[in-house]
C-alpha cells in the first residue's frame, strides 16, 4: 500500500481512524460475506446486545448510503464501493469475493459500479468444487469465490472500455505462493497476447495447462458473468448464443423461428414464499400457514400449493402439489390471502434447482395451485403457451439457457432470486399458433408422465432426447440439429458446476 492519509478521533470509549478519500494506492481484502437476508441481520452475531447490534447496523447503513451497495448483496459488496472511494485514480484493487458477486440480482449496482469507475478488469475463479473446505480462500463459508483485480479510472475519458472484463477459469486451486507466482505470469502474458471481444486463449504454465482466459464483453449489470468458472470456452459461446435465439455449434447456426423474451416479459411471475406463507411451526409470515398434504387429502380442494423440490417424487412433467395452505389464524388478512390466490397456475418454474438430483425446470399441474419456497408460478392468458414452455424448460436447450442465468454459488446448484428469474431467456411461446401448438400438444401429451433422470444425466436420459427432439420440432429446426443438440448436451454435463462432485462421466465413450 501506498501513502496514505490517516486521520483519528478518540472518544471515551473508541477510537476511530479514518483513510482520506483518493488516498491509496493498493486495496487488497478479504472483506466478511455476512448479508441480511430474510429475518436474520447480517450482524445477529453471538454475544453481540440487540443496542450495539442496532448500533452497528445503523452504522453500516450510513456507511454506504448513496453508495451502489445495498445490505441484501452482503458485507463484501459495501467494502467494495468503500474501496472505491478511497482507492487513488489509476490506483489498483484486489478483492476476494463470494461467486454471489458475479451473478445475483443484488450485486447489479455494484458491478455496474465497476464498469463505470474501473478499467482492465479481471475476475478469477477455480472450476466448481475445486476450492472448497480447506482449499478455500475464505475458511468455513462453504461458498466458491472469485478474485477481483480492477484499476480505477484516473479519467473516464481516456480510461473507460465499455462492459469489457478479462475472465480466467483455473482447473485446480493453487497450493504455494511460488506457484501462484507462476499462474499470474501465465495470466498477464496470455492477457496481453488478447486482442479482440469474444477470443480467448488456454493457460499454460510449462507444458501444463492450468486453465482459459477470455476477453468479454456484459451486456448490462443486470446479465450475470457466466463465462467464469465455465469448463469448456467452445461451450459458453454456443450457450451465449442459445440466450439469443441461435442455436450455434461448430459450423452451424440455426435460427429458433421464435424471438426470444425473458420469462418476466412472457409471464406474471408469481410471488415469492414470503408472501404467500409459512410452514407450521416456522416464523410467521405471509398470508398462509403451509402443512405438508397427508394421504387423505384430495387434490381438488382449494390453496394447495407446490412447496419444496422433491427429487424422488417430482421426475415427470406433470406434478402434484405437496402442501396445503390454511388462513393464519394469528392474522387474518383477507386481501392478502386474495391477492396470493390471484397467482395460482398449473405452470411452475423452480428457483433452486439442483442438477445433481432433480430432474424438471418446469413442472405442470392438473389444477392451478399456489407456488412456494422452491417453485415460482408462471401466469399467461393463454394456458396452451405452458405445455410448449415447459417441453421447452426441461430440454437440453432450456436447461442451458437457465444454467447461464443462475447463481453458482454452491456446485451442483443453481439458486435464482426472483428478480434473476424474471430476466431469464427464452422463447416467446405466446407466439405459437396453429400445428406449432398442435405439435406442442402432441408431444407434451405423450411425454409428460415418463420420467425423468437428474439433469446432469441429461446426456444418457433417454426421455430428456425425447423432449430435445419435440422442441425441435415446435421450433422447426432442422432433425439433424438434434447431433448439435446432443453434443452441447455433453459439454454441459461435463461443466463441473453441473455435475457437481462426480469426476466426469461414467465413461468416456459417452462424450
Amino acid at each position: 500500500m501506498g501513502s496514505v492519509s490517516v486521520g483519528s478521533r478518540e472518544t471515551a470509549n473508541t477510537k476511530e481512524l479514518t483513510v482520506a478519500d483518493s488516498s491509496v494506492d493498493w486495496i487488497l481484502m478479504n472483506p466478511p460475506y455476512s448479508r441480511t437476508r430474510g429475518r436474520q441481520a447480517a450482524l445477529d452475531v453471538a454475544g453481540m446486545d440487540k443496542k450495539t447490534r442496532s448500533e452497528c447496523q445503523k452504522r453500516w447503513g450510513k456507511l454506504i448510503h448513496n453508495l451502489p451497495a445495498i445490505k441484501t448483496a452482503g458485507m463484501a459488496a459495501s467494502y467494495l464501493v468503500l474501496a472505491k472511494k478511497k482507492i487513488k485514480p489509476s490506483g489498483r484493487i484486489g478483492f476476494v469475493l463470494p461467486l454471489t458477486a458475479a451473478f445475483a440480482p443484488s450485486w447489479k449496482h455494484t458491478r455496474a459500479m465497476l464498469f463505470e469507475e474501473f478499467h482492465d478488469i479481471l475476475a478469477i475463479a477455480v472450476l466448481g468444487g475445486k476450492a472448497l473446505g480447506k482449499q478455500a480462500l475464505s475458511a468455513d463459508t462453504g461458498m466458491e469465490e472469485m478474485l477481483l483485480i480492477a484499476t480505477r479510472n484516473s479519467s473516464k475519458a481516456e480510461d473507460l472500455k465499455g462492459n469489457n472484463i478479462f475472465t480466467v477459469t483455473l482447473y485446480e486451486p493453487t497450493h504455494s505462493v511460488g506457484q501462484s507466482a507462476e499462474i499470474a505470469r501465465s495470466i498477464l502474458t496470455t492477457k496481453e497476447e488478447i486482442q479482440h471481444l469474444g477470443d480467448w486463449r488456454p493457460l499454460k504454465v510449462g507444458k501444463d495447462e492450468i486453465g482459459h482466459i477470455e476477453l468479454g464483453s456484459i451486456a448490462s449489470p443486470e446479465y450475470p458473468w457466466s463465462q467464469l468458472g465455465s469448463l469448456s470456452p467452445h461451450f459458453y459461446v454456443s450457450a451465449k448464443h442459445l440466450t439469443e435465439g441461435r442455436l450455434f455449434w461448430k459450423d452451424r447456426c440455426e435460427s429458433l423461428n421464435l424471438p426470444m423474451t425473458t420469462l418476466a416479459a412472457l409471464f406474471n411471475v408469481g410471488p415469492t414464499h414470503h408472501l404467500i406463507g409459512h410452514l407450521q411451526g416456522c416464523t410467521a409470515i405471509g398470508a398462509f400457514e403451509l402443512h405438508e398434504l397427508s394421504e387423505h387429502d384430495s387434490e381438488l380442494v382449494p390453496d394447495l400449493s407446490l412447496w419444496k423440490a422433491n427429487s424422488k417424487t417430482q421426475q415427470q412433467l406433470l406434478v402434484h402439489p405437496t402442501h396445503k395452505a390454511l388462513p393464519r389464524f394469528d392474522r387474518r388478512v383477507p386481501q392478502a390471502e386474495k391477492n396470493v390466490r390471484e397467482t395460482t397456475s398449473t405452470l411452475l418454474y423452480s428457483r433452486n434447482m439442483r442438477w445433481t438430483s432433480q430432474a424438471i425446470l418446469a413442472g405442470t399441474t392438473t389444477n392451478p395451485i399456489l407456488g412456494g419456497r422452491s417453485w415460482t408460478t408462471l401466469q399467461h392468458k393463454r394456458s396452451e403457451v405452458y405445455l410448449g414452455f415447459s417441453l421447452w424448460a426441461n430440454s437440453t436447450l432450456g436447461l442451458i439457457t437457465h444454467w447461464t442465468q443462475g447463481q453458482r454459488t454452491h456446485t451442483g446448484r443453481s439458486t435464482t432470486q426472483i428478480n434473476a428469474l424474471r430476466m431469464i431467456p427464452c422463447p416467446d411461446f405466446g407466439q405459437l399458433h396453429g400445428s406449432s401448438l398442435a405439435k406442442a400438444q402432441e408431444h407434451f401429451e405423450s411425454l409428460h408422465r415418463q420420467r425423468l433422470l437428474p439433469a446432469n444425466q441429461a446426456y444418457r436420459d433417454p426421455v430428456r432426447k425425447e423432449i430435445d427432439r419435440a422442441v425441435l420440432d415446435i421450433l422447426e429446426l432442422p432433425p439433424d440439429s438434434f447431433k448439435l443438440v446432443e453434443e452441447l448436451c455433453a459439454l454441459w454435463c461435463n461443466e463441473p458446476s453441473v455435475r457437481g462432485t462426480r469426476r466426469s462421466f461414467e465413461s468416456k465413450a459417452e462424450h
